[in-house]
């Protein structure tokens, strides 16, 4: 125990705070069964010199589920799903998760070409491929004498 005390002398409240931060971490994505969680999937966005690169972890959602749209300047990511409740005969649901929940992100990408934008979904993460507009891309300026 003197160890413990003598390496949280600066902070004599540490244990609090673990234990404040663990009931956090626990109860920060809780919801009812049947009810919606909201969460956000993971993005990466790289780019080069003409396009934008969108990545995003959507674990659990169809094609179907999944809405892309790219209006003044910005990129948003959407989906909803929802799991059907299965009864059998002489069956009972004792506890069930996630039965339905949904994703929304937003990202401001300037001057895309939203015509030859282009996306796909292959096993649970999107892909998205965004040209940029003309005047957009990288121009080098020569500096005169």
């Amino acid at each position: 125990m003197y160890g413990m005390i003598k390496k949280n002398r600066l902070a004599p409240w540490f244990g609090f705070d673990y234990a404040d931060n663990l009931l956090d971490r626990v109860f920060s994505n809780f919801s009812a069964p049947g009810q919606t969680g909201i969460s956000e999937p993971k993005v990466k966005i790289s780019e080069d010199e003409t396009n934008y690169y969108v990545k995003a972890e959507m674990p659990g959602i169809s094609q179907e589920e999944l809405e892309l749209e790219y209006e003044d300047g910005v990129l948003t990511l959407r989906a909803e799903h929802k799991e059907e409740k299965e009864e059998r005969d002489g069956e009972k649901v004792i506890y069930n998760e996630q039965t339905a929940y949904s994703y929304c992100r937003q990202f401001r990408l300037s001057q895309v070409d939203s015509e030859k934008a282009q996306a796909s979904l292959k096993n649970g993460i999107l892909e998205v491929t965004l040209p940029k507009k003309e005047t957009a891309k990288l121009k080098k300026i020569p500096i005169g004498q």
